[in-house]
């Protein structure tokens, strides 16, 4: 067994001070470890415009708009349970009260102390168990961070809850991070059931706690695309969708617009157990082409409702096979042109809107802005792609011979660029200098080459 050897040191040494925070002093001072980026950065995206969507970098602040999405999140989880048909959200004037209402079932008030201020606490750790249909569990929420690291950032955190099996109702007040804490008394209650939660975010752990009034609509606006039938509200504008992310498309770029494949891919599992269950995976893909276009390919992804801005393995292994599928499309035509097909000629003008709702999804990290990969993800996209490329393709022969006379005048700029550039050299070579003919009696007898 190998051991290190002493080292020799000089004078006193102090030991390293062992200190303990808690989850208040954590969440505050390392708000990026849960949230992400504290700072406002450019962010590749699209804004919602009246008649259509417009592509350009925005100012986003990911802590903030993560915070606020956590409370969102809940709600659309308890949508997923079947709880859930109305989500309400109002930003007040002053641009930093945000008040999120949902119609579900609530949950026990004696919980909402721990649920609000307590870290891994919640309803989204049933990893290994099943619905009553016998598939595995789909949520947003997985780690019982989101709501209470949102609380414990708030200078102010109202949670009024509904609760529709006690009928009762209670609301709690946590102010400055949770340091003070209000309650009313418990009561009957009238009306729909539900949460509702109003918060102001701390201006010490955010440094501007100012609300982006079009980035959070926009949120919002991407959630009823992602749950249809589900209807959203933002201050006082209706959201409601009946084809999804087909929608989504089409609002991009109605002429084009078109939808590649929607189904399930349903696979067998075993849990922590051993027992086999079923997990669901649903897939939705729609494809715009833009023929006149010039740009490098989009892509608009959600992985159970939460933008993938970093893209990751969904992205990457769908653009390979449709990239790789329309390749051996043309793969003949190419030949017989004697031209080659590069990625950049498929992708080209082609925006992909791609949405996946599946059981535990891997993500780097808390922020979800990147999803990692998963077998049982890697076999459903190969099998919805395989299932649906081919219908698409054959739908599609202009976009194919859009590709290959993209090939073809990208061949022929390189010809003429080649020719350009040996008309360069040749002027730069050295010509020997002429010789005079030897017959300087009779010119005519002479002959010149060059």
């Amino acid at each position: 067994m190998s051991s290190v050897g002493p080292v020799v040191r000089k004078g006193s040494t102090k030991d390293a001070i062992i200190e303990s925070k808690d989850q208040r002093w954590h969440v505050r001072n390392r708000i990026t470890l849960v949230f992400g980026s504290n700072d406002i950065e450019d962010l590749e995206t699209y804004i919602y415009k009246p008649n259509g969507v417009e592509f350009k970098p925005v100012k986003f602040h990911q802590a903030k708009s993560k915070a606020i999405e956590e409370i969102l999140d809940n709600s659309i989880d308890e949508y997923y349970r079947g709880h859930v048909t109305e989500i309400n959200t109002i930003l007040a004037p002053d641009k930093k009260t945000v008040t999120i209402t949902d119609n579900g079932i609530g949950f026990p008030i004696d919980k909402v102390p721990q649920v609000y201020t307590e870290f891994r606490t919640g309803s989204k750790f049933k990893d290994e168990e099943t619905d009553e249909k016998g598939f595995l569990f789909r949520t947003l929420g997985q780690n019982g961070l989101g709501a209470a690291a949102t609380c414990l950032t708030s200078d102010t955190f109202i949670a009024t809850v509904k609760h529709y099996n006690s009928k009762k109702e209670q609301t709690y007040e946590f102010i400055n991070g949770a340091l003070e804490t209000k309650k009313t008394k418990p009561k009957p209650f009238k009306g729909a059931s539900g949460v509702s939660v109003t918060l102001v975010l701390s201006k010490e752990v955010y440094k501007d706690n100012i609300i982006n009034e079009d980035l959070l609509r926009k949120r919002i606006i991407d959630l009823a695309y992602n749950n249809p039938g589900l209807t959203f509200s933002f201050n006082g504008e209706k959201y409601h969708f009946k084809k999804g992310l087909f929608e989504l498309a089409q609002r991009i770029d109605p002429a084009s617009a078109q939808s590649f494949g929607e189904e399930a891919f349903i696979y067998e599992t075993q849990n922590a157990k051993g027992k086999k269950v079923k997990g669901k995976i649903d897939f939705h893909l729609s494809v715009c082409s833009d023929k006149r276009s010039d740009d490098r390919e989009k892509f608009i992804s959600f992985v159970n409702s939460t933008p993938t801005f970093d893209g990751g393995f969904h992205h990457d292994r769908v653009k390979r096979i449709f990239i790789n599928a329309v390749k051996e499309k043309i793969e003949r035509t190419a030949r017989k042109e004697k031209i080659s097909v590069i990625d950049n000629d498929v992708l080209t003008g082609i925006t992909f809107v791609m949405g996946i709702t599946m059981p535990n999804p891997r993500f780097e990290s808390q922020t979800k802005r990147k999803l990692v990969r998963d077998l049982n993800l890697e076999k459903g996209i190969e099998h919805f792609m395989s299932e649906n490329i081919e219908k698409f393709l054959r739908k599609n022969k202009e976009y194919l011979e859009l590709v290959v006379e993209r090939a073809k005048s990208r061949h022929r700029f390189q010809e003429l660029k080649d020719a350009s550039l040996k008309g360069k050299k040749a002027k730069k070579q050295r010509v020997e200098k002429l010789l005079d003919a030897n017959e300087r009696r009779d010119r005519h007898l002479c002959t010149l080459f060059i």
